[in-house]
């Protein structure tokens, strides 16, 4: 994988998540630990141990969760980015398309059947994509 931001940024995201597993792991264990057996009474200092293990239990669940939320959200960006390079890709095809579909009817004898193996092509690219892009054709011709 190239270094880039994104990548840096789930390099991030995957440190912190093991961090924080790391540390859920590390406090659920410390809270086994503390926890004195049935029908015992704790003391203060024994009470205190298990009031900070039982807080290192929340904050390392709360880490675990804002690390799941980052994930989400750059996986969300990836995704979006995928689609919005699919549809530059989409567009510069029918563009590349239509001109040949110029082409072909600016010319003397116009071959019909390419012209409607241009109309499947583009059928297949109006499919790809959200009725929204194809309201102006691609390059502003109209």
């Amino acid at each position: 994988m190239a270094d880039t931001a994104a990548s840096r940024l789930n390099t991030a995201i995957d440190e912190y998540s093991d961090g924080a597993s790391k540390g859920f792991t590390q406090a659920q264990t410390d809270v086994r630990n503390d926890t004195p057996p049935p029908n015992t009474t704790q003391t203060r200092d024994q009470q205190a141990a298990l009031s900070k293990a039982q807080g290192a239990v929340a904050a390392a669940f709360n880490q675990l969760g804002q690390a799941a939320k980052m994930a989400s959200d750059q996986r969300s960006r990836e995704g979006l980015s995928s689609v919005v390079d699919l549809m530059k890709t989409t567009a510069i095809t029918a563009e590349s398309v239509c001109h040949q579909i110029r082409l072909q009817v600016g010319a003397t004898n116009p071959n019909t059947t390419l012209l409607a193996s241009f109309a499947a092509v583009l059928t297949s690219l109006a499919q790809l994509s959200p009725a929204s892009v194809w309201q102006e054709p691609p390059g502003g011709q109209g």
